[in-house]
Formats: structure tokens, sequence, C-alpha cells
């Protein structure tokens, strides 16, 4: 499965077109909405904000772009009749949370000067851990887990000096150039009854009877060392 199609390489992906769409509705929600979205807070209370956010100002009209016409947005869904200073207050915040998180990554201009490949790939990347933090966990923790984070955070690695290698690049193709180089990458996913199996840690070996003899490591964890099956029980024989 190419990592560009896993939910982590996915998570990439969509940051990437949000940064370069200034926030649009559509991009914004599905950026808000992912699994691993939750911008330093509680999971449970970031998606509870974020859907108030949707019903207060992103059913309509759609609002100015970036951040700025979010904050205009907000102001003016809670203008007059629907005042209702600690929900705005609430959604501000909720808005603020985003920015910061998402830091200087949250805009990619259509016309802007060149800049280096890899000055893009680092804010792309520290975007995204802090987009994926929780109180209880970084977010490189939560953005690396499980057997696709591991190749996701593999093929990154090398990526970047790919990327320091490459001529600059207008930022508002970084999105397709990501893309690009995050499809060159793949994790093996192999389903079985029970659902996916993942892959072996690579500093752990499995061993049979012959190999653990023969080899030799540093801690050995011995299976099934139940009485009668090993060690096995003397044979009663004639002598």
């Amino acid at each position: 499965q190419r990592l560009s199609h896993t939910p982590n390489g996915n998570f990439l992906r969509l940051l990437a077109h949000l940064a370069a769409g200034e926030c649009g509705p559509v991009s914004l929600l599905s950026v808000m909405k992912h699994p691993l979205t939750a911008a330093g807070q509680d999971r449970r209370e970031w998606l509870h904000g974020v859907r108030r956010l949707e019903l207060a100002i992103l059913r309509g009209p759609a609002p100015g772009p970036g951040f700025k016409g979010l904050r205009e947005g907000i102001a003016a869904a809670f203008r007059g009749r629907r005042a209702d200073p600690e929900a705005e207050s609430r959604l501000l915040e909720l808005v603020a949370a985003m920015q910061e998180a998402i830091g200087p990554f949250h805009s990619l201009p259509r016309t802007a000067p060149l800049r280096p490949a890899l000055d893009l790939f680092d804010e792309h990347l520290a975007a995204a851990e802090r987009l994926a933090a929780t109180p209880a966990q970084p977010g490189g923790l939560r953005l690396y887990a499980q057997a696709e984070g591991e190749a996701l955070a593999r093929h990154l690695a090398l990526l970047r000096p790919a990327m320091a290698e490459m001529p600059p690049v207008q930022p508002a193709e970084w999105p397709a150039l990501f893309e690009s180089a995050l499809s060159l990458g793949t994790t093996r996913c192999d389903r079985v009854s029970r659902g996916r199996r993942e892959g072996r840690h690579p500093h752990v070996e499995i061993l049979g009877l012959i190999e653990a003899r023969l080899l030799d490591f540093d801690t050995v964890v011995l299976g099934a060392l139940d009485e009668t099956v090993w060690p096995q029980a003397a044979h009663p024989g004639p002598w």
C-alpha cells in the first residue's frame, strides 16, 4: 500500500493542500476532523469544538481566506441577536489553537519568492507533529505510531537529504511535489483472519530451536516453558 494512502500519509497530504488553499471550508474540515488532529487538546473536546465551528460559519457562505477570515466569520455569526460571548470565545480559542499549531506553514502563496524545498519539508512535518499532539502524547508518537507510522518515518528520513539537494521551488507547488515524493514509499499490510498483522520490530528476532543454539543475543526470551512440554519429561526406558 502506498504511504500516501495510509491514514498517516493522508494526514500529511491534507495538511499540505490546506496550506495551499488558504483554509477553505472543505480542506479545513478535512484536517480538523482527521483522527490524528488535536492541536494539543483532548481529542474529544477538540472534535466537539470543530463541530460547533462547522455549524456556526462553515455550512453557509464561505468565510474570507485564512485564519483572519475565520475570525471575522465567527464575529459576524455572533453579532446582534445571536450574541453569545462565551460560545464566540470558545470558537476563537479553537481557531487560535489551530493557527498556532500550523505555525508558519499556514499559507503557501501562489506568487512568492522561491524557497528551499528542505525548509518547506521541515515546516510541514513540524506543523503536522504539533497538530497531532494531545495532552497525553506528543505529536510525533501519534503520527509515527504502529507499522504504518514506522514505515512513514523511515521514508521521510530518506526524503530529507533528497530535499536538501533539490533546487528552490514555488511554495504553491509544494503539495504536488510532496505527494509525488510520498507516493514513492510503500508499507506492507498483511491481512489475516484476525485483522491486520503488524510488521516485526527490527531489533527482535523470532528463532527456532536450531537457530537459537547457533546465534548469540544480549537478551533471550524462551517461550512455552510449561511443565511436561519444555523441558520434556524423562522417558521411562528400561535403563
